[in-house]
């Protein structure tokens, strides 16, 4: 009995103990203090899972109510595979669409990059040819001296606004960040010459102020933007929609230019009026044509500007270029759909293939144009030319006529005339004896020789042969010789 006995007090310790345990298990865990509970080592704690006293009686109930029990169902496998599809088919949806924005993403950015470099390459060529061009000599200096006496002026004006207004805002600013300091440090204090109303009402008017300024300079900046679209862009457009006042216009350097041929110069009027007539018909059909589109092809002008910059960013020889711009014009213009922007694209490149044709068309009547006009001044040169050779030997022709005229006005037995026909006649006759003499006596006296006479003509003048009475008849013995056997 007494066994019995301390066996029961001791199993009575023993709950209170185990009690005692099991809130301090269930406040720190089981893992913590489990070892110290029943004994075990870190090591058996860390491979063994140990329940604490809730969990314990929840898997207790569990077990003793089945698995048909109203708090426990049983699990549809075959609707969680489905949830963990669709859950996969979002994830691999989504990892779709960051690839794509990605990929749309370094297409941009290759964009940009290419434009950034096109646009430096351009800057530093404009840079080189203005350089080029303000250091050529006979170029007057006086225009950009003055525009870099205007920019001096507006940077002193620049710098004189920011005095007088930003400068005063930044002191203000700093003096009420050193009051507030001074109040923080002197908290406890009580301070009286400390008025913060007054510093409230400065700070209200600065305000003011700031915002009369701020206003009045958005006005002037959109004033100056309105009046720039107004002399570039507005300009530049109509000026390019009209026909030019000279196109069957004769150039007054080939009209005034004298021509001693009525009829060639009547030809070169037609061939210019030719070119103005073919040129003005094609001109005037492309008018019509623009005038029956819209320059902004239907829509707004600011929308229709966002279209063009963002189109020009975008150039053909790039790859993929239509659906990156596609895809960026549907980000800068989210009220339009993607129809409206491919029909408004189809709309642009028309009246832009449309523009640049009468650009080619114009280009070309000043080229044909400038080749015609040197071809007339050439020709009338030429004319000019062999009209004056013309004029030189019908002149001279002329004077010939006339002296052969006088010439035959005077007797022929003149005494100058008689005495030149003299001289000529005992000049020939001394030559022609010379050389019979040479001869005969280079042939010396031969035996049974036969003599016989011929007749030369010998001219005065060596020159003229055809005339026989210029010449002088004589008669010459020549002797044939014949050698003795």
């Amino acid at each position: 009995m007494d066994r019995e006995h301390s066996e029961t007090e001791a199993a009575a310790d023993d709950k209170v103990e185990y009690d005692d345990k099991e809130e301090l298990l269930q406040k720190k865990g089981a893992a913590c203090v489990v070892w110290r509970y029943f004994g075990f080592k870190r090591s058996d704690v860390d491979q063994t899972t140990i329940y604490c006293k809730c969990c314990r009686e929840k898997l207790t109930l569990r077990m003793k109510d089945g698995l048909s029990s109203k708090k426990y169902k049983s699990v549809d496998y075959e609707q969680l595979h489905a949830l963990s599809e669709a859950k996969r088919q979002a994830a691999a949806n989504t990892e779709y669409k960051l690839r794509a924005l990605k990929v749309e993403a370094d297409g941009s950015t290759s964009v940009y990059d290419t434009e950034g470099a096109d646009s430096n390459l351009i800057r530093e060529k404009a840079d080189l040819e203005l350089q080029d061009f303000l250091q050529r000599d006979g170029i007057n200096k006086d225009f950009f001296l003055q525009m870099e006496d205007y920019v001096q002026a507006l940077d002193d004006d620049r710098k004189s606004f920011k005095a007088g207004t930003v400068h005063p805002i930044w002191q203000l600013k700093d003096d009420l960040q050193y009051k507030m300091m001074e109040m923080k440090s002197q908290a406890s204090q009580k301070t009286d010459d400390f008025d913060c109303q007054v510093i409230l009402e400065q700070v209200e008017f600065v305000k003011e102020q700031q915002n009369k300024i701020l206003g009045k300079l958005k006005s002037e900046w959109i004033a100056v933007e309105e009046d720039i679209k107004e002399t570039t862009v507005e300009d530049l457009l109509s000026a390019g929609e009209e026909i030019p006042s000279d196109v069957d216009q004769i150039p007054e350097q080939v009209f005034f230019m004298p021509c001693p041929y009525p009829e060639l110069k009547a030809s070169l009027m037609n061939e210019f009026q030719a070119l103005g007539e073919k040129y003005k018909s094609r001109l005037q059909s492309i008018n019509e044509r623009l005038e029956a589109m819209d320059r902004y092809c239907g829509w707004s002008k600011e929308d229709h500007f966002v279209f063009q910059v963002t189109v020009d960013q975008y150039p053909h020889n790039q790859q993929n270029s239509r659906a990156l711009c596609m895809d960026m014009l549907q980000r800068f213009l989210p009220h339009k759909s993607r129809q409206e922007l491919n029909d408004h694209q189809r709309a642009w490149d028309w009246y832009y293939f449309t523009t640049e044709q009468k650009k080619t068309l114009l280009q070309g009547w000043i080229r044909d144009k400038q080749d015609l006009v040197m071809k007339a001044v050439m020709t009338i040169k030429e004319a000019c030319a062999a009209y004056e050779e013309e004029e030189a030997l019908r002149n001279d022709r002329k004077r010939q006529q006339e002296i052969c005229a006088e010439l035959k006005e005077k007797p022929p037995g003149g005494a100058l005339l008689a005495a030149w026909r003299s001289q000529k006649t005992s000049r020939a006759s001394w030559t022609m004896e010379f050389l019979c003499t040479a001869l005969l006596d280079a042939m010396g006296p031969r035996e049974g020789a036969a003599g016989r006479t011929e007749e030369f003509f010998v001219p005065y003048d060596p020159e003229v042969r055809h005339r026989k009475s210029n010449g002088l008849r004589v008669r010459i013995a020549l002797f044939t010789l014949t050698r003795k056997e």
